[in-house]
């Protein structure tokens, strides 16, 4: 198992690559999964691969996928997740906001982000795309942060 300082480090270097990446956005009809898929994925698991410790394991859609987990008599999935052997390291949701039901696809993928964190994973990432138009302010960026009380639970939103 990896120690809380360790676990403290690897969050750190994760939410410092996270911030520096430059994920495209096709057309409006990219969906989540495609974006997990094709860049979130490879790009955690290129970050992973880069850390040189041999028990991670990278899972998402088109990779390994990922496990899910049961509580509640409910499935959880993340979009992407990194494990330790059997020690669940990191949970990532992927959400996208568009014009149509902004805020349910807001609200869920910090429902699903805080709930992750909850149901036994070290850290938990947001990645929050927000395509809509003309509708930006700061505000939202400020609420997402403000959300981020819990230990080793981030919002990143994107632009």
């Amino acid at each position: 198992m990896l120690s809380q300082e360790s676990l403290e480090v690897f969050y750190g270097k994760t939410l410092e690559f996270l911030l520096g990446q430059k994920f495209e956005l096709g057309e409006n009809g990219q969906q989540e999964r495609a974006l997990t898929t094709g860049q979130v994925g490879p790009s955690l698991n290129a970050f992973a691969n880069s850390l040189m410790i041999k028990q991670l394991i990278v899972r998402y859609d088109g990779h390994l996928p990922a496990r899910p987990l049961i509580r509640f008599g409910m499935t959880f999935l993340p979009d992407a997740q990194i494990t330790f052997n059997a020690q669940k390291i990191l949970a990532v949701e992927v959400k996208i906001l568009r014009e149509q039901d902004a805020s349910g696809s807001l609200s869920k993928a910090i429902g699903q982000t805080l709930m992750y964190r909850r149901l036994g994973f070290e850290c938990s990432i947001g990645l929050i795309f927000d395509l809509r138009k003309g509708k930006k302010d700061d505000s939202l960026g400020e609420a997402l942060l403000n959300l981020s009380n819990l230990r080793r639970t981030d919002f990143i939103l994107f632009r």
